[in-house]
Formats: structure tokens, C-alpha cells, sequence
């Protein structure tokens, strides 16, 4: 389990949804039957096989999405504030796991410098003329968080003045997914008396959504030693299935 603040009843919805596609593309035909422990019951030729199921979610990015959703609606009140026109549209980018974006505090100055700065700089910024500022002049203005701005005005949109920021991160290549790994296995032991079930699997999903930063292609070479007899990461970015466990021959 484990899901992006959900509820009980759209967190199954996820869990069914992801196990709906695991099997579509790892190309196995099972029925399910949802459950607690395990979370899921495969039923494949005869055989029950229990399924655990993790979404690997960076708690940096969790915690740091909220201050990004009100920075993008703070700095957009705030051109308006100013009087920028309704056409002017300013995008930038920032690293989402950046410890600055934990404190809410931070942000708000931050949305005062940038605001500062495109009132200063929107007279010269025309449809034709966009103007994109680096993190090196930026860092220069004393904004060192992000790395990029760019203000632009467009004739077909009126709706504004409006900001986007793009979350950026690098992927934690297979930290995320040995961690998942360890904490899903404190529940095998409970599974041991159960007769019924010949294996238990465990499946890992990233990809769902931006918070979810592991990367299949940086896990390609991953292989976990673990007591699962299978873990499967999937990729719902790229709609890959790969076995990461260390005994690929079960």
C-alpha cells in the first residue's frame, strides 16, 4: 500500500488499478481477489499467490508538494497584485527535494524576490519577445533556489497573470526500492502459516505520479536480496515490468 494521502476507498481503486496493468504487461492471466494480508490473492492455473503492493513515493517530494502548490498560487495573486496584465505568464524551475521548499516561510520571501523581479523586467517582455533568465543571474539577484525564469506574454491567453513552476528531481536510483523491500518483508512472517499460498510476491510501482521518482532505467542492474520469491518493480512512466529480487530463476 502506501499511497499519496488517499483515502481508503481510492487507495484500493490505485492498488486494483495497479495490479490490473502489473499483469497486462508482465503477461499473466490471474484472477485477483483483493485482500489485507496479503493486499492481493493471484489465482494463476490452479496456483494462489499472495501479492504485496508499495508505491515508492519520495517523502521529500511529498512534503515539499504543498509549498509548491501554494507558491504557484501565492506568486500568481501577487502579479496581480502588482497589475500585471492578464497575458503575462511566468514559468521557472526548481528542484522539488530541495530542503528550502520545506518551510513555508521560505517560499513566501521567495515569491516577494521573483515578484520583484518580473515587475521589474514585464515592460521589456512583449508576444514576440520572450525573456528567460539563468540560474547564474538569478543567483546574481539573490534568488539561488531556482534554476530557471522565464516571462513571456501570449495574445491567446487572458486568464492571468498566471505562474507554473516545474518540479524537477533526479530519480534515487534503487534506494527507494531497497527500502520498500525491507519494510514490505516484516510481514512475510505472517504469511508463513498460511498453507493456501505456494508464493508471495511483492510488487514495487513508481511512475504514477511526480512524487514517485524512481526510474526503471536506473534499476535495470538492481537485484535485491530478499525473501519475497519475486519482486517486481513497475514503471507506469514507461510501462516496464523488471524483476529486482536476487533469485530471477524461481
Amino acid at each position: 500500500m502506501n499511497g499519496l494521502h488517499k483515502n481508503r476507498v481510492d487507495q484500493q481503486a490505485t492498488e486494483v488499478r495497479h495490479v490490473t496493468r502489473f499483469l497486462e504487461l508482465a503477461g499473466f492471466h490471474a484472477n485477483v481477489i483483493p485482500g489485507d494480508r496479503p493486499d492481493f490473492v493471484l489465482v494463476m492455473e490452479g496456483r494462489r499467490i499472495g501479492l504485496e503492493h508499495r508505491e515508492l513515493i519520495e517523502e521529500e517530494l511529498a512534503s515539499n508538494e504543498p509549498n509548491f502548490a501554494w507558491l504557484e498560487k501565492e506568486l500568481s495573486a501577487e502579479l496581480a497584485r502588482r497589475g500585471l496584465d492578464p497575458h503575462f505568464h511566468l514559468s521557472m524551475s526548481a528542484n522539488a527535494a530541495a530542503p528550502f521548499f520545506r518551510k513555508r516561510r521560505q517560499v513566501a520571501r521567495l515569491v516577494g524576490q521573483v515578484a520583484d523581479f518580473a515587475e521589474a523586467l514585464a515592460a521589456s517582455v512583449t508576444v514576440d519577445a520572450p525573456l528567460q533568465v539563468s540560474a547564474p543571474e538569478l543567483a546574481g539577484k539573490g534568488i539561488v533556489e531556482l534554476d530557471f525564469l522565464r516571462f513571456e506574454r501570449r495574445r491567446a491567453f487572458d486568464a492571468g497573470p498566471l505562474a507554473c513552476v516545474s518540479r524537477g528531481s533526479w530519480g534515487p536510483v534503487d534506494a527507494a526500492v531497497i527500502e520498500a523491500v525491507r519494510g514490505k518483508e516484516q510481514l512475510l512472517r505472517a504469511y508463513a502459516g498460511d498453507a493456501s499460498l505456494e508464493e508471495i510476491w511483492l510488487l514495487l510501482v513508481t511512475g504514477d505520479a511526480w512524487q514517485q521518482a524512481t526510474d526503471s532505467e536506473l534499476t535495470e542492474q538492481t537485484r535485491v536480496e530478499t525473501a519475497f520469491d519475486r519482486v517486481y518493480l513497475m514503471d507506469l512512466r514507461t510501462a516496464d515490468v523488471q524483476r529486482v529480487d536476487d533469485h530471477p530463476a524461481r
